[in-house]
């Protein structure tokens, strides 16, 4: 497991790019650079509370930039999870429809939400990242504190 950085009593795993404005993670497949796993960070879930209910688009969705790939409800809060890339959904977290608190437990391991193939138009993951404002933690820790 990679090193994280704890800020709040939230862990944040580095090597991992966060969308701070849709409170979401995302990490590319280290065998094909053109897939990421998107999941939800901690602060969304400490926002939501203990999850009841997780609804995923299905495979196959094409995903514009910021478009939300699926909704997660608690007692007190419905939001949708946006994705901050384009793409396609290739896969969904089954598991989490008969088990969401899964996510509020393991959120970067096994709560991971959807997987995306990554829409880069020519582009290198890397340099696409950062048209989309997506940080590493090192990068973001300030912001987060806030």
């Amino acid at each position: 497991m990679s090193c994280h950085m704890q800020i709040s009593h939230c862990d944040f795993p580095e090597g991992i790019l966060y969308d701070l404005d849709n409170f979401v993670w995302i990490k590319d497949d280290d065998n094909d650079r053109s897939m990421v796993t998107l999941g939800v960070t901690p602060i969304l879930i400490s926002l939501a509370g203990k999850l009841t209910k997780i609804k995923l688009k299905e495979i196959g969705t094409i995903i514009e930039k910021n478009k939300s790939v699926g909704s997660i409800e608690s007692l007190r809060y419905f939001g949708m999870v946006r994705c901050p890339i384009k793409g396609k959904i290739i896969e969904i977290n089954n598991i989490l429809s008969d088990n969401p608190k899964i996510v509020n437990d393991f959120p970067y391991d096994d709560g991971w939400l959807v997987k995306v193939k990554f829409d880069n138009s020519g582009s290198s993951v890397d340099s696409a990242f950062k048209n989309y404002n997506l940080k590493f933690i090192d990068e973001c820790h300030d912001e987060i504190k806030k």
